[in-house]
């Protein structure tokens, strides 16, 4: 038996989480929260080539990755939208019609063997982008004139009818430049495209937009039902069908078409033009033309069918109500950034520190960004239903973490270091596995474990992950009686220790959150003078 998941049920996904960063409770807070996160200061094994990610099949590779997050910062609704494949207008291009019953509409991106798109995006006068839909290329040629709001645009929000340079486009909605520059590029990515917001409104954002005959409200307040904007012919119409009628007998009312040529570098090319697109249908029996043209024009005994022709119906709900779906818009991207002298960490009064070098900090670099839903704090508990005398009847839930940013680093002060030949500096402390012990000998019980990413030897700081521990609130305990040992694949180092008096512990509970994305990428290293820009398209 054949499955499929259609390209409805990638729509409703990427919707489905665009939400979450609007879905809140009965006190006004996100129900759900998501972080971008940093990850792995240790090397790869081939450093010009980073290890494919996991897929976290198993609960080890899942483990493993939370034993490397380092720093996460939140994300907002305003670093999130909707996008689709960018094509910025250009006149050597023939652009394509959008149409209902083509299959490959969304492969058209005018590479290889592929059509050339069915949309386009340009920028105004005012720096605006507006996007626009393809309606009619009358002559299946390039055009000189750019569709722009500037340039004229009808009450039902087109530009052309198909007699100056045989096109007719639908204009769709505009982007601010800003947004564009955000969720766009000028250079494409790893899948080789660049990509754009793309939008549906579910009700008018403003009194202005209400209004506006430009805004994209009124484009979806005036779609058009079961429109026909195309009559599409399968072999060019000839001169002696010029001027004809055109109707269609099908399950809508009101379509009005006429035969015209247009003329574009010498060569004329006759097409359908449409002067009312009728309502309603979504079944089109026959497309029928006038018998004799300037004759008889009683419908429908004047007329007869034409085989040569075909009815393109518009999208469900006409063309400009559901941009999102129209344009292909299953993809959703995350732009945030992180600043080199940010303050990571939830409690600023407490402990805050930037893992960029302000601190202290020096070994500043990472190789993994992901995404992780609802991490709990680091001093709270999992999620669990309480058992023995404290039976309950629900499931008890940590407090998740909701502030701006969070580090998974936690800070160990140290009053006194011993090494001997394995390390030949304090620097390499650095990517080590540490274990604290109840006591001051490698026999003594397990009381903390984790992973060195940075030491400051002027402070006397070691920055941990944390992996698990004894003592709830910050795994590691601030006692100089309990020593901390270079752990090397599970055994103790007695010769090599230091001790501890003070600890500022991590936000993040280990183990904690969803992690639902993972990109492995070169070595990044942080710097307090410089901005990382991350971009993240998830394709559903």
């Amino acid at each position: 038996m054949a499955t499929i998941l259609t390209n409805n049920f990638k729509y409703k996904n990427a919707e489905v989480i665009r939400k979450l960063f609007h879905d809140v409770d009965n006190r006004g807070r996100l129900k759900h929260n998501l972080y971008l996160f940093i990850a792995r200061s240790r090397a790869w094994s081939n450093e010009a080539s980073p290890d494919t990610p996991s897929s976290l099949a198993s609960m080890q590779e899942e483990l493993d990755v939370h034993n490397d997050i380092i720093v996460m910062k939140k994300v907002t609704a305003g670093d999130i939208s909707l996008v689709t494949p960018k094509y910025v207008w250009a006149n050597t291009v023939a652009y394509t019609t959008w149409e209902h019953d083509s299959s490959t509409i969304f492969e058209r991106d005018g590479t290889g063997s592929n059509a050339q798109p069915f949309y386009v995006a340009t920028q105004e006068a005012d720096t605006t982008w507006t996007i626009w839909k393809c309606l009619l290329n009358a002559g299946g040629v390039a055009t000189a004139t750019e569709p722009t709001i500037a340039s004229g645009l009808s009450s039902v929000h087109t530009r052309g009818d198909g007699s100056g340079d045989g096109y007719v486009w639908k204009y769709m909605y505009s982007v601010t430049n800003a947004q564009m520059t955000k969720f766009s590029s000028s250079v494409a990515d790893s899948s080789g495209k660049l990509w754009m917001p793309v939008k549906t409104l579910g009700h008018a954002p403003s009194t202005s937009d209400n209004t506006s005959t430009t805004s994209q409200w009124d484009v979806q307040r005036q779609a058009i039902l079961g429109g026909v904007h195309l009559i599409k012919p399968s072999s060019a119409i000839g001169v002696g069908d010029d001027t004809k009628l055109i109707r269609l007998d099908g399950d809508g009312t009101g379509f009005e078409g006429t035969v015209r040529s247009v003329t574009i570098s010498a060569t004329t090319y006759y097409y359908v033009q449409v002067t009312d697109p009728g309502k309603n249908y979504t079944y089109v029996r026959r497309v029928m033309k006038q018998t004799l043209a300037g004759g008889g024009s009683s419908y429908p005994s004047d007329y007869t069918a034409d085989s040569n022709l075909t009815a393109i119906l518009s999208p469900l709900g006409g063309h400009g109500w559901d941009a999102t779906k129209e344009l292909g818009g299953h993809r959703m991207m995350i732009h945030t950034s992180l600043e080199g002298n940010r303050n990571f960490g939830q409690d600023s009064s407490n402990y805050q520190h930037t893992y960029g070098g302000a601190d202290g900090n020096t070994y500043t670099d990472y190789r993994t960004v992901g995404l992780m839903i609802d991490p709990i704090k680091s001093r709270d508990i999992y999620d669990h239903i309480e058992s023995g005398t404290l039976k309950s009847e629900v499931v008890a839930t940590g407090d998740r973490q909701s502030a701006q940013d969070a580090t998974n680093l936690a800070r160990l002060h140290y009053t006194s270091e011993t090494r001997d030949s394995t390390l030949n500096s304090a620097t390499d402390w650095r990517e080590k596995e540490i274990m604290q012990v109840n006591g001051t000998g490698i026999s003594s019980t397990f009381t903390a474990v984790g992973r060195v990413v940075d030491i400051n030897t002027t402070s006397k700081y070691v920055y941990v992950i944390p992996y698990a521990g004894t003592f709830s609130t910050s795994q590691f305990e601030p006692d100089t009686g309990s020593y901390v040992f270079l752990n090397e694949s599970g055994t103790l180092n007695a010769n090599n220790y230091f001790r501890i008096d003070q600890v500022k512990a991590n936000d993040i509970l280990p183990y904690s959150g969803d992690i639902v994305y993972l990109d492995n990428r070169a070595q990044i290293i942080r710097d307090t003078t410089r901005t990382e820009t991350i971009r993240i398209v998830i394709e559903f």
